[in-house]
């Protein structure tokens, strides 16, 4: 009896300590940059131990990797250029940690500018409205500084 339970202990302090050892990273999509192709993403170490090489996956196709060492409850952030759609994007290390999420990126127009005549256009709709607005503000100032009392000097 007594060598079954002390097997039992055992096998629990083997399997605790196994458990212990795993690696596990995640992947956080953090936004875009200044068009929608360009992707940000956080990975970090949640596991106990270190990780080395990051392959970055999109659509089962590897995109990126980054090498180096990334120590535990670390991280880094990082950029793809990933094409308009839905894609599956996947972080894989040899040490066999893996994250995925599925993202939809939309494509986005070009930015609209404003024409050179557009302002002016606007000024000559609202001259009146302008010119009134200037001569309230200049009559508001000069009624201030004539009714102002002049300070007494000792």
């Amino acid at each position: 009896m007594k060598k079954i339970f002390l097997l039992i202990i055992l096998l629990a302090l083997i399997l605790n300590t196994v458990y212990a050892q795993t690696v596990e990273i995640k992947l956080n999509h953090i936004g875009f940059g200044s068009s929608s192709e360009e992707v940000y993403f956080t990975v970090h170490n949640t596991g106990q131990n270190k990780v080395s090489t990051v392959n970055f996956y999109v659509d089962g196709k590897l995109t990126k990797s980054i090498e180096g060492v990334l120590s535990p409850k670390k991280g880094f952030r990082t950029v793809l250029f990933i094409k308009p759609g839905e894609h599956l994007v996947e972080v894989k290390t040899p040490e066999g940690a893996y994250d995925s999420l599925n993202i939809t990126i939309l494509a986005t127009k070009e930015k609209t500018t404003i024409q050179p005549g557009e302002n002016l256009i606007y000024l000559k709709e609202n001259k009146m409205w302008i010119g009134t607005i200037t001569l309230i503000i200049i009559l508001v100032i000069g009624t201030w500084l004539l009714t102002k009392k002049p300070k007494l000097k000792f």
